[in-house]
């Protein structure tokens, strides 16, 4: 089963949000939360406070990324933690789970595309963070 919890704010002036609600859904945000809130470049940061909807099957929905963050240089991030096995369509259509996977490929394809498009209109960088990123670039090994 995939650590949840809530994450204690140890810096609240770097927080946008409210710090009593930041909520992680594995191992990979909750050390994700940890290297951007200790990190001495990143200004601010959140944890699904930016609400962005998108279209899948004709109905609206709600998409809450994972991390929003401003650089000190000015840069701001818009991010989603996924395991890279979520980030490319399933392969094989003879396993078990091939309907269940592809549904997850096309629901996190709508709500991508969507972030893309929002990200574009407001300047934003937008990023899929996946554990070899995480090991890669952080350091962590998860």
């Amino acid at each position: 089963m995939a650590l949840r919890g809530k994450y204690k704010i140890k810096y609240h002036e770097k927080y946008l949000g409210n710090p009593r609600n930041v909520v992680y859904r594995s191992r990979w945000e909750r050390e994700a939360f940890k290297f951007i809130e200790n990190h001495p470049n990143v200004k601010k940061w959140a944890s699904e406070e930016i609400k962005i909807p998108y279209v899948l099957n004709g109905k609206v929905h709600r998409y809450y990324p994972d991390l929003y963050v401003e650089m000190k240089s000015g840069v701001k991030m818009l991010i989603e933690i996924k395991p890279a096995s979520q980030c490319k369509p399933p392969t094989s259509a003879k396993h078990k789970r091939f309907i269940t996977e592809m549904a997850r490929w096309k629901k996190n394809q709508a709500k991508w595309d969507a972030a893309e498009d929002f990200c574009k209109r407001a300047g934003i960088k937008w990023y899929v963070w996946t554990e070899k990123t995480l090991n890669k670039t952080f350091g962590l090994k998860i």
